[in-house]
Protein backbone atom coordinates (compact mmCIF):
# COMPACT_ATOMS: atom_id res chain seq x y z
CA UNK A 1 0.00 0.00 0.00
CA UNK A 2 2.85 2.51 1.21
CA UNK A 3 6.02 1.44 -1.20
CA UNK A 4 4.44 2.49 -5.20
CA UNK A 5 3.66 6.10 -3.60
CA UNK A 6 7.31 6.53 -2.53
CA UNK A 7 9.61 8.54 -5.37
CA UNK A 8 11.28 6.64 -5.55
CA UNK A 9 9.98 3.10 -3.79
CA UNK A 10 12.55 1.20 -2.41
CA UNK A 11 14.20 -1.57 -3.22
CA UNK A 12 14.57 -5.38 -2.83
CA UNK A 13 18.02 -4.75 -1.88
CA UNK A 14 17.17 -1.90 0.79
CA UNK A 15 14.83 -4.33 2.98
CA UNK A 16 16.99 -3.99 6.08
CA UNK A 17 17.26 -0.10 6.04
CA UNK A 18 13.03 -0.26 6.08
CA UNK A 19 13.23 -2.18 8.35
CA UNK A 20 15.24 -0.36 10.63
CA UNK A 21 13.28 2.78 9.47
CA UNK A 22 10.01 1.65 10.61
CA UNK A 23 11.13 -0.07 14.33
CA UNK A 24 12.94 3.10 14.69
CA UNK A 25 9.56 5.57 14.17
CA UNK A 26 7.86 3.01 16.08
CA UNK A 27 9.91 2.42 19.50
CA UNK A 28 10.92 6.46 19.42
CA UNK A 29 8.10 8.33 18.13
CA UNK A 30 7.22 10.97 19.77
CA UNK A 31 3.70 11.88 18.47
CA UNK A 32 0.74 9.79 16.61
CA UNK A 33 1.53 7.51 13.91
CA UNK A 34 0.74 9.20 10.96
CA UNK A 35 0.30 12.48 11.91
CA UNK A 36 2.64 14.28 8.97
CA UNK A 37 -0.01 12.18 6.27
CA UNK A 38 -3.00 13.81 4.74
CA UNK A 39 -4.72 10.97 5.84
CA UNK A 40 -4.73 11.50 9.48
CA UNK A 41 -6.07 14.94 9.28
CA UNK A 42 -9.01 14.05 7.69
CA UNK A 43 -9.80 11.24 10.28
CA UNK A 44 -12.32 12.27 13.16
CA UNK A 45 -10.58 10.37 15.28
CA UNK A 46 -7.17 9.16 16.67
CA UNK A 47 -8.66 5.66 17.46
CA UNK A 48 -7.95 4.72 13.71
CA UNK A 49 -4.43 4.84 14.54
CA UNK A 50 -4.02 2.75 17.78
CA UNK A 51 -2.16 -0.33 17.74
CA UNK A 52 -4.18 -3.60 18.32
CA UNK A 53 -1.89 -5.44 21.22
CA UNK A 54 -1.81 -8.83 22.24
CA UNK A 55 -1.68 -9.85 25.75
CA UNK A 56 2.31 -9.12 27.46
CA UNK A 57 3.70 -11.94 29.17
CA UNK A 58 4.89 -11.09 32.73
CA UNK A 59 8.49 -10.73 32.48
CA UNK A 60 9.04 -8.63 29.18
CA UNK A 61 9.71 -5.25 28.60
CA UNK A 62 7.78 -3.17 25.80
CA UNK A 63 8.06 -0.31 23.86
CA UNK A 64 5.40 1.76 23.26
CA UNK A 65 5.47 5.35 21.67
CA UNK A 66 8.84 6.23 22.84
CA UNK A 67 8.19 4.68 26.62
CA UNK A 68 9.99 1.23 27.94
CA UNK A 69 7.47 -0.62 30.15
CA UNK A 70 8.96 -3.15 32.36
CA UNK A 71 6.98 -4.91 35.37
CA UNK A 72 8.67 -5.94 38.38
CA UNK A 73 9.81 -9.17 36.32
CA UNK A 74 11.44 -7.65 33.51
CA UNK A 75 13.38 -5.78 36.61
CA UNK A 76 15.71 -8.24 36.94
CA UNK A 77 16.84 -8.41 33.44
CA UNK A 78 17.89 -5.02 33.56
CA UNK A 79 21.22 -4.79 31.88
CA UNK A 80 24.15 -2.61 33.07
CA UNK A 81 24.94 -0.07 30.32
CA UNK A 82 26.50 -1.31 27.22
CA UNK A 83 30.09 0.97 26.64
CA UNK A 84 31.06 2.23 23.39
CA UNK A 85 34.03 3.89 24.98
CA UNK A 86 34.82 1.86 28.42
CA UNK A 87 34.30 3.88 31.14
CA UNK A 88 33.27 6.82 29.20
CA UNK A 89 30.96 6.39 26.41
CA UNK A 90 27.88 4.18 27.11
CA UNK A 91 26.03 2.94 24.00
CA UNK A 92 23.02 5.57 22.81
CA UNK A 93 23.55 8.10 25.54
CA UNK A 94 24.25 11.66 25.43
CA UNK A 95 27.22 13.19 26.13
CA UNK A 96 29.04 16.72 26.33
CA UNK A 97 32.27 17.65 26.45
CA UNK A 98 32.55 21.21 27.97
CA UNK A 99 35.52 23.65 28.65
CA UNK A 100 36.64 27.24 28.58
CA UNK A 101 37.93 28.29 24.62
CA UNK A 102 41.31 26.45 24.02
CA UNK A 103 41.00 23.46 25.44
CA UNK A 104 41.71 20.92 22.28
CA UNK A 105 37.60 20.21 22.67
CA UNK A 106 37.46 19.54 18.73
CA UNK A 107 41.35 17.82 18.70
CA UNK A 108 39.47 15.00 21.60
CA UNK A 109 36.27 14.67 19.95
CA UNK A 110 38.11 13.65 16.60
CA UNK A 111 40.58 11.21 18.34
CA UNK A 112 37.39 9.79 20.40
CA UNK A 113 35.18 9.48 16.80
CA UNK A 114 38.67 8.13 14.70
CA UNK A 115 39.37 5.58 17.38
CA UNK A 116 35.69 4.11 17.62
CA UNK A 117 35.13 4.44 13.58
CA UNK A 118 39.10 2.97 12.86
CA UNK A 119 39.02 -0.83 11.53
CA UNK A 120 41.80 -2.19 14.16
CA UNK A 121 42.31 -1.53 17.30
CA UNK A 122 44.87 1.40 18.10
CA UNK A 123 46.95 1.47 21.49
CA UNK A 124 48.31 5.01 20.83
CA UNK A 125 45.18 6.71 22.20
CA UNK A 126 43.68 6.67 25.97
CA UNK A 127 40.43 5.46 24.79
CA UNK A 128 39.43 1.88 25.32
CA UNK A 129 36.86 0.62 22.42
CA UNK A 130 34.37 -2.08 23.82
CA UNK A 131 34.58 -5.13 22.10
CA UNK A 132 31.90 -5.12 18.76
CA UNK A 133 31.62 -1.01 19.33
CA UNK A 134 33.23 -0.03 16.52
CA UNK A 135 31.75 1.12 13.75
CA UNK A 136 30.69 4.18 11.28
CA UNK A 137 30.89 8.07 13.14
CA UNK A 138 29.61 11.27 12.06
CA UNK A 139 31.03 14.80 12.99
CA UNK A 140 28.94 17.64 12.44
CA UNK A 141 31.08 20.73 12.72
CA UNK A 142 29.85 24.10 12.69
CA UNK A 143 32.67 25.71 11.40
CA UNK A 144 36.54 25.24 9.95
CA UNK A 145 35.73 21.92 7.22
CA UNK A 146 39.26 21.97 5.73
CA UNK A 147 40.96 22.18 8.91
CA UNK A 148 38.97 19.27 9.83
CA UNK A 149 40.20 17.42 7.14
CA UNK A 150 43.82 18.11 7.91
CA UNK A 151 43.08 16.87 11.68
CA UNK A 152 41.49 13.83 10.01
CA UNK A 153 44.35 13.07 7.52
CA UNK A 154 46.76 13.81 10.70
CA UNK A 155 45.59 11.37 13.05
CA UNK A 156 45.69 8.78 10.45
CA UNK A 157 49.16 9.36 9.94
CA UNK A 158 49.72 9.10 13.62
CA UNK A 159 47.62 6.54 14.44
CA UNK A 160 46.84 4.44 11.67
CA UNK A 161 49.59 3.89 9.27
CA UNK A 162 48.53 6.51 7.09
CA UNK A 163 45.19 4.21 6.06
CA UNK A 164 42.28 6.30 5.57
CA UNK A 165 39.16 5.53 8.79
CA UNK A 166 36.78 4.69 6.12
CA UNK A 167 33.54 5.10 8.82
CA UNK A 168 34.08 8.33 9.44
CA UNK A 169 31.77 11.03 7.87
CA UNK A 170 31.81 14.46 8.31
CA UNK A 171 28.86 17.04 7.66
CA UNK A 172 28.89 21.14 7.93
CA UNK A 173 27.48 23.13 9.11
CA UNK A 174 25.81 21.62 12.27
CA UNK A 175 22.16 21.13 12.33
CA UNK A 176 19.99 23.68 14.14
CA UNK A 177 17.56 23.10 16.99
CA UNK A 178 14.79 25.03 14.82
CA UNK A 179 15.31 22.60 11.96
CA UNK A 180 12.54 21.54 10.27
CA UNK A 181 11.22 17.95 9.68
CA UNK A 182 12.05 18.20 5.63
CA UNK A 183 15.26 19.27 5.96
CA UNK A 184 16.10 16.59 9.21
CA UNK A 185 14.76 14.13 6.94
CA UNK A 186 16.97 14.62 4.16
CA UNK A 187 20.19 14.81 6.46
CA UNK A 188 19.07 11.30 7.85
CA UNK A 189 18.16 9.82 4.62
CA UNK A 190 21.65 10.49 2.95
CA UNK A 191 23.44 9.48 5.95
CA UNK A 192 21.76 6.16 6.04
CA UNK A 193 22.15 5.59 2.51
CA UNK A 194 26.02 5.70 3.37
CA UNK A 195 25.64 3.68 6.36
CA UNK A 196 22.39 1.45 6.60
CA UNK A 197 23.79 0.21 9.82
CA UNK A 198 23.60 3.71 11.53
CA UNK A 199 26.39 5.58 13.51
CA UNK A 200 28.20 4.06 16.42
CA UNK A 201 28.51 7.89 17.55
CA UNK A 202 27.48 11.79 16.22
CA UNK A 203 29.65 14.35 17.42
CA UNK A 204 27.94 17.52 17.24
CA UNK A 205 30.60 20.40 17.90
CA UNK A 206 29.48 23.43 18.80
CA UNK A 207 25.99 23.14 20.71
CA UNK A 208 26.54 27.03 20.57
CA UNK A 209 26.40 26.84 16.98
CA UNK A 210 23.40 24.93 16.97
CA UNK A 211 21.54 26.80 18.87
CA UNK A 212 20.94 28.97 16.17
CA UNK A 213 20.45 32.62 17.81
CA UNK A 214 18.73 31.66 20.92
CA UNK A 215 19.21 32.51 24.40
CA UNK A 216 21.22 29.73 25.94
CA UNK A 217 20.47 30.65 29.32
CA UNK A 218 16.54 29.99 28.33
CA UNK A 219 15.31 26.50 29.83
CA UNK A 220 12.91 26.74 25.93
CA UNK A 221 15.90 26.81 23.86
CA UNK A 222 17.77 24.06 26.08
CA UNK A 223 15.04 21.98 25.82
CA UNK A 224 15.04 22.20 21.99
CA UNK A 225 18.76 21.45 22.00
CA UNK A 226 17.97 18.29 23.80
CA UNK A 227 15.24 17.35 22.01
CA UNK A 228 17.23 17.48 18.68
CA UNK A 229 20.14 15.20 20.35
CA UNK A 230 17.34 12.39 21.26
CA UNK A 231 16.58 13.19 17.46
CA UNK A 232 19.25 12.14 16.40
CA UNK A 233 20.17 9.18 19.03
CA UNK A 234 16.79 7.97 17.31
CA UNK A 235 17.56 8.28 13.26
CA UNK A 236 21.34 7.32 13.65
CA UNK A 237 21.15 4.64 16.22
CA UNK A 238 24.01 5.54 18.40
CA UNK A 239 25.09 8.45 21.10
CA UNK A 240 25.77 11.43 20.59
CA UNK A 241 28.94 13.69 21.98
CA UNK A 242 28.31 17.51 22.46
CA UNK A 243 31.10 20.25 22.58
CA UNK A 244 30.19 22.99 24.46
CA UNK A 245 31.72 25.89 26.36
CA UNK A 246 32.27 26.70 30.27
CA UNK A 247 30.51 29.36 31.73
CA UNK A 248 31.92 32.86 32.26
CA UNK A 249 31.82 33.10 35.48
CA UNK A 250 31.43 29.89 36.38
CA UNK A 251 34.33 27.10 34.77
CA UNK A 252 33.38 24.50 36.48
CA UNK A 253 29.89 24.36 34.81
CA UNK A 254 28.38 24.23 31.28
CA UNK A 255 27.30 27.70 29.90
CA UNK A 256 23.70 28.39 29.96
CA UNK A 257 20.98 26.98 31.11
CA UNK A 258 21.09 24.36 33.87
CA UNK A 259 18.88 21.96 31.34
CA UNK A 260 22.72 21.31 29.73
CA UNK A 261 23.97 20.15 32.91
CA UNK A 262 20.81 18.13 33.57
CA UNK A 263 20.09 16.36 30.43
CA UNK A 264 23.20 14.44 29.51
CA UNK A 265 24.47 11.09 30.55
CA UNK A 266 27.78 12.24 31.05
CA UNK A 267 29.73 15.46 31.59
CA UNK A 268 33.21 15.57 31.11
CA UNK A 269 35.20 18.68 31.77
CA UNK A 270 38.15 20.30 30.17
CA UNK A 271 40.76 22.32 32.16
CA UNK A 272 43.51 24.15 30.56
CA UNK A 273 46.28 26.20 32.44
CA UNK A 274 48.08 28.67 30.70
CA UNK A 275 49.51 27.76 27.20
CA UNK A 276 50.03 24.13 29.20
CA UNK A 277 50.54 21.15 26.26
CA UNK A 278 48.72 19.09 28.69
CA UNK A 279 44.93 19.04 29.41
CA UNK A 280 42.58 17.78 32.64
CA UNK A 281 39.49 15.75 31.86
CA UNK A 282 37.15 15.80 34.92
CA UNK A 283 34.47 13.62 34.75
CA UNK A 284 31.24 15.59 36.77
CA UNK A 285 28.44 13.31 35.92
CA UNK A 286 28.25 9.88 34.92
CA UNK A 287 24.49 8.60 35.31
CA UNK A 288 24.43 4.84 34.84
CA UNK A 289 27.86 4.42 36.05
CA UNK A 290 31.07 5.25 38.92
CA UNK A 291 32.73 8.84 37.59
CA UNK A 292 36.04 8.68 37.14
CA UNK A 293 38.53 8.19 40.20
CA UNK A 294 40.39 11.01 39.61
CA UNK A 295 41.29 13.15 36.45
CA UNK A 296 42.75 11.85 33.47
CA UNK A 297 45.16 13.83 31.05
CA UNK A 298 45.48 14.42 27.52
CA UNK A 299 47.07 16.71 24.84
CA UNK A 300 48.45 16.40 21.91
CA UNK A 301 51.40 17.09 19.44
CA UNK A 302 52.44 18.61 16.21
CA UNK A 303 52.26 16.57 13.23
CA UNK A 304 53.75 17.22 9.84
CA UNK A 305 51.53 16.04 7.26
CA UNK A 306 53.19 14.05 4.48
CA UNK A 307 52.93 14.91 1.12
CA UNK A 308 53.84 18.92 2.04
CA UNK A 309 50.46 18.99 3.47
CA UNK A 310 51.55 21.56 6.30
CA UNK A 311 51.46 21.16 10.13
CA UNK A 312 48.54 20.36 12.58
CA UNK A 313 47.80 19.04 16.14
CA UNK A 314 47.04 15.35 16.96
CA UNK A 315 46.15 13.56 20.25
CA UNK A 316 48.59 11.30 21.31
CA UNK A 317 50.56 9.59 24.36
CA UNK A 318 53.56 10.99 25.11
CA UNK A 319 56.82 9.61 26.62
CA UNK A 320 57.66 10.56 30.58
CA UNK A 321 60.60 12.20 29.25
CA UNK A 322 58.07 14.58 27.22
CA UNK A 323 55.53 15.70 29.74
CA UNK A 324 55.68 18.97 31.43
CA UNK A 325 56.10 18.49 34.93
CA UNK A 326 52.07 18.42 36.32
CA UNK A 327 52.01 19.13 40.11
CA UNK A 328 50.60 15.76 42.26
CA UNK A 329 50.16 13.62 38.64
CA UNK A 330 52.48 10.20 39.19
CA UNK A 331 51.30 9.22 35.00
CA UNK A 332 49.32 11.35 32.18
CA UNK A 333 47.85 9.04 29.53
CA UNK A 334 47.70 11.74 27.06
CA UNK A 335 49.78 14.49 25.85
CA UNK A 336 49.61 17.43 23.08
Amino acid sequence: HWNPRCQPPWGADETDHLRAKVENAYAYNTSPPGNLTPAYHTARTSKLFQAVRADIPEGDETRVAGFRIADRDALDHVRPPDWLIFDFIPDESYVMLFGAYSTFKTFLALDVALTLACEYETTTTLWTVSEGAQGPVLFMAGEGRSSIAKRVMAWEQQHNNGEKVSDFVLVDPVPLINITEEYLAALVDDLLRRHPEGYRLAVLDTLGRSMAGENENEQKGASQFTLLVQRLKAELGGSVLVLHHSGHAESDRARGSSVFGADPDTLVRIDREGKSHVVKLSMTKQKDAPEWPKPKYAGVREVALAGDGGNTLVVTKAKAVDLPKVENVTSVDLVL
